[in-house]
């Protein structure tokens, strides 16, 4: 079970909200595939940069031999 607490000062009350976990996360699974859907093209862009910069910064040291 997950449990949120909130105080309502004006009225000196509190709540407490119950749920299941299983019932909470339930909704997250397709948020999760969704964001790593759309953080695959950054993600080939970013590694693509970086090989690309590693191959311009070990140029000069391929010259040296």
């Amino acid at each position: 079970m997950l449990a949120g607490y909130a105080e309502v000062p004006n009225a000196h009350w509190a709540v407490v909200a119950l749920e299941s976990r299983s019932q909470a996360v339930a909704s997250l699974a397709p948020l999760m595939v969704q964001m790593l859907i759309g953080m695959l093209p950054a993600g080939i862009a970013g590694f693509g940069l970086i090989l690309a910069c590693t191959a311009l910064i070990a140029r000069p040291a391929a010259t040296i031999r």
